[in-house]
């Protein structure tokens, strides 16, 4: 069974580069899946020892974050480079993810305040209009004034746009 829990977010411009990584549950167990449209294949990834199963998050550069809880290091994040193949005969083969540990401090980044927000985990289901609306042009009046407006005309979730005001002429006082 294929589930998908995590998108790659700043790939706008070449959506078919853009990794989705994949929960993928077999008879072995679970382990991670990555996609790509352009490759038409799933590259399969072991998943770190004590993994969340079915959660992670990619960086704009490719890296998925794994968390996962061991005896050993009860609270970490494994950090898997995203297999960046071409097709079939891809001869990239990657092991296992490398954990760290989950206290250790951050990267430093040097906050850039021109650039977007930091990106954050949206559920995939959402993922494809995030921070994206998409307006359509207003229903065409109808060719008779006597003819109803198409039925989606009433539940648009769209406004409606207003037609421009027309100047009213000015009543002189007497």
């Amino acid at each position: 069974m294929l589930t998908p829990f995590a998108i790659q977010p700043g790939q706008v411009l070449t959506p078919e580069r853009c990794a989705v990584a994949l929960r993928v549950d077999g008879p072995a167990g679970s382990w991670v899946g990555v996609w790509r449209p352009a490759e038409r294949q799933i590259h399969h990834l072991p998943a770190p020892e004590g993994w969340l199963a079915g959660t992670g998050l990619w960086t704009e550069d490719g890296v998925l974050h794994l968390p996962f809880a061991t005896a050993a290091v009860p609270c970490g994040v494994a950090r898997v480079a995203a297999p960046t193949g071409t097709g079939p005969g891809d001869p990239e083969r990657y092991g296992p993810a490398a954990p760290t540990a989950g206290h250790t401090p951050p990267e430093p980044q040097a906050p850039d305040p021109s650039g977007p927000a930091a990106p954050r985990p949206v559920p995939l289901q959402q993922a494809s209009l995030a921070g994206r609306l998409l307006r359509r042009s207003a229903p065409s009046a109808p060719a008779h004034p006597e003819e109803p407006a198409p039925p989606h005309a009433e539940h648009s979730p769209l406004p409606a746009e207003t037609p421009p005001a027309t100047p009213t002429p000015a009543v002189a006082a007497r």
